[in-house]
């Protein structure tokens, strides 16, 4: 198992790496998906944390299979509710955040 620190943008950028080169070793059908996703979850980590805490990462693999443990602390939860703000009338940007400290589990 590899952990990560999710800090800043080059934190998700080294992730990210190191996830596509553990899914091509594990031989995961498309490393290519595994990248992306690991990106975003890393991304949402930072853009939805409160404070300078870092999100966490964890990667591991294994024949055909690759599996991400994020987590990520949030002191202030957003409701599904939540407006979010308008880039053009009737067009809003952006999710809901991870509420609370939120674990997401993938396994690809």
């Amino acid at each position: 198992m590899v952990g990560m620190v999710i800090a800043s943008g080059e934190d998700v950028r080294h992730a990210r790496r190191c996830a596509a080169l553990l899914a091509h070793a594990a031989g995961v059908a498309d490393p290519g998906m595994v990248e992306q996703a690991v990106a975003e979850v890393g991304n949402n980590c930072l853009e939805h944390r409160d404070g300078p805490a870092p999100g966490l990462l964890w990667l591991s693999c294994r024949p055909g299979s690759l599996t991400v443990v994020a987590e990520n602390d949030c002191r202030r939860q957003p409701t599904w509710q939540t407006a979010k703000p308008e880039a053009i009338d009737g067009f809003r940007l952006g999710g809901y955040g991870l509420v609370g400290r939120v674990i997401v589990h993938a396994e690809f």
